[in-house]
């Protein structure tokens, strides 16, 4: 009888021990990247659209950084991974209310904010799940010395702008939910079109609930890829007495163009609204939605979250 419950408790052993193999972490990709503030999209008190590409004003979300990781983490209810982290720095300078007016609606002011989020990703054909949770924090977190050191070694503005509202910190929760349409290989090109829809909760209010829907196809042919997203943001501002001028609802789009240079690929890509509109100053005439070109460089396998939907803050 101790033999046979010696037996069974290695058996059992055994198994702990393969299951804890399965689930065990395997890193697989890395992907790290920036961004910055182009001119802003605009429409005149007409409707007429004035879409221009150059120099932008720092009078929104204007710069940022990104890591990104991706791991086999097998499981019933994984098969990988996703842990992100971000910075974003937002600058309320008054551009376009001095501009327009010749004084500033309200003293300007800075904030950054930053994430760091866990992802696990699910897929069974069509569909594809992913859920997580993070923490998100708002206040100077040194993106008002970054910016001012790259502006003086580039000879451009420098803002010295008051940080506004202190630090807060707290927890977010996330869920995607995705669902290939097609596939397909042709022409020479894999063509995968997809749709999918986010929900973000920030459960004490420091930046934004979201909610995203997006249509996207990616064109890959090995060596080139390209990726096109476009959809529609709900945004909620958080508790902060700027939030308001943060974050606001609308429709976004994002295009990527993706190398592969040997061991590792390089991303460049144009987005309008990738992180809740982020409105210019309050201004006579005008509305507005942010504009941003990125850059990534992607060692090993795709993030496979797509850049407008990477964002959060």
């Amino acid at each position: 009888m101790r033999q046979g419950l010696c037996r069974a408790l290695f058996l059992l052993l055994q198994c702990t021990a393969a299951e804890a193999q399965n689930l065990a972490y395997h890193f697989e990709g890395l992907a790290v990247s920036t961004y910055n503030d182009n001119s802003p999209y605009l429409y005149d008190e007409n409707g007429l659209l004035d879409l221009s590409i150059g120099r932008g004003p720092d009078d929104q979300f204007t710069a940022g950084f990104r890591v990104d990781t991706v791991g086999s983490f097998k499981s019933a209810w994984s098969d990988s991974l996703v842990v992100s982290s971000n910075l974003a720095l937002y600058t309320d300078t008054q551009y376009y209310a001095i501009a327009e007016t010749g004084s500033p609606a309200h003293p300007p002011w800075r904030l950054d904010a930053g994430s760091l989020q866990f992802l696990v990703e699910k897929e069974s054909a069509p569909f594809t799940v992913d859920y997580g949770l993070g923490g998100v924090v708002r206040g100077n977190l040194g993106g008002g010395a970054i910016q001012d050191a790259v502006h003086d070694g580039i000879d451009d503005v420098q803002f010295y702008l008051p940080y506004v509202g202190g630090y807060s910190f707290g927890p977010f929760l996330t869920g995607t939910l995705k669902y290939t349409v097609l596939d397909s290989d042709w022409v020479g090109w894999n063509w995968n079109v997809s749709g999918s829809g986010r929900g973000v909760w920030d459960v004490l209010g420091v930046l934004n609930d979201e909610f995203d829907a997006l249509a996207q196809l990616d064109l890959s042919d090995g060596g080139t890829k390209l990726e096109f997203v476009t959809g529609g943001r709900l945004s909620l501002p958080g508790s902060g007495a700027s939030q308001a001028d943060m974050y606001s609802s609308g429709l976004f789009f994002d295009y990527s163009l993706e190398l592969s240079l040997g061991d590792f690929r390089v991303q460049f890509g144009y987005a309008v609204n990738p992180y809740g509109a982020a409105p210019i100053s309050d201004y006579p005439d005008y509305k507005d939605q942010n504009q941003e070109f990125h850059w990534t460089v992607i060692w090993g396998r795709d993030i496979p979250v797509p850049w407008a939907l990477r964002f959060y803050p």
